[in-house]
């Protein structure tokens, strides 16, 4: 049976986004998803984006959300937006950033190491890089499925077509982690990588203006075909992709060859938050007071709280 739904999943380092197009109804186009999660102990928003952090619940806080009507709780995790804001006060019972952990060679990526050397989370209860990514995907294909499947069981997740975006600069071993983590969180067999500079530069380019522009573009260059090059930077990497793009004069789609792709870069809003914490901790001890390594987290944290209200669009 062919797919209804055509769905791409983003999932960052920061941030996870959901969107979608209804193949019985493609005029509509490409439509995000809101996901609805967890903002407090106490109440449920829904928001474009997952935040891709995992915190892991006491047991009065699980007590508490089991006792809500409208949520069904027995679990010692919950991913979101509720997650990053305990990661200011609470980090060593929090993850963030699992995907960079992903291309680490130097770390067993589907061992229980994250909270990274944390004393406050049981080693039995730990999660690998690829669990806590599987979580993060877990929680959109659950959250798919109470919107969607409820209307009809062609509808739910496992029975769509999924694209997942991977940095560029991915190596075999970490795109196999990727997918292995999908396959974790139940998506289907056919899930297939897309290239996050790509993905960008395909949604880009089939906007009718932007081809309109590229065509005119080309009959005023004595070159056959042009190159673009795509820089996304990211929450934990910075991928440089390089295009060449050739229009058609029949109106048909245009021609897109990937010529060359970055080194890895793990270099991202990650290292923002680093530097701002490290300049406030020198601050702090210009003034006679040390962080302490449990304040450390708690002050990263927070460095990436200010940055993110610094460039908020009010």
């Amino acid at each position: 049976m062919a797919a209804r739904y055509f769905i791409g999943i983003d999932l960052g380092t920061s941030n996870c986004a959901l969107s979608y197009i209804d193949s019985k109804d493609p005029s509509a186009g490409t439509q995000v998803f809101s996901i609805p999660q967890f903002e407090s102990l106490y109440t449920v928003r829904e928001c474009t984006t997952l935040p891709s952090f995992c915190y892991f619940l006491s047991d009065a806080e699980n007590a508490t959300l089991q006792e809500k009507e409208d949520a069904a709780w027995s679990q010692e995790a919950v991913v979101g937006l509720l997650a990053r804001d305990r990661a200011a006060s609470e980090s060593e019972r929090t993850i963030s950033s699992a995907k960079s952990w992903l291309c680490h060679p130097g770390v067993d990526r589907e061992g229980p190491i994250l909270p990274w050397q944390s004393l406050d989370v049981p080693p039995l209860q730990q999660m690998s890089p690829v669990s806590a990514s599987a979580a993060y995907l877990s929680y959109l294909k659950e959250a798919w499925d109470q919107q969607f499947a409820a209307q009809s069981p062609e509808h739910a997740f496992a029975q769509q077509q999924i694209t997942v975006t991977v940095p560029a600069s991915f190596d075999q071993v970490a795109q196999r982690l990727t997918l292995k983590a999908a396959q974790d969180a139940g998506f289907p067999e056919s899930t297939r990588l897309l290239e996050e500079p790509q993905a960008a530069f395909l949604a880009w380019i089939s906007e009718p203006g932007h081809q309109q522009a590229l065509r005119a573009l080309q009959q005023n260059k004595a070159a056959k075909q042009l190159t673009w090059l795509v820089c996304d930077v990211g929450g934990g990497t910075t991928d440089f992709s390089l295009f060449s793009v050739q229009t058609r004069t029949d109106g048909d789609d245009p021609l897109i060859e990937r010529l060359a792709v970055s080194d890895h870069i793990l270099l991202g809003g990650d290292n923002i938050d680093l530097a701002l914490a490290k300049r406030a901790e020198a601050e702090f001890a210009a003034k006679g007071h040390n962080v302490r390594p449990d304040q450390w987290l708690q002050l990263v944290a927070q460095a990436r709280m200010a940055k993110e209200a610094a460039f908020a669009k009010d």
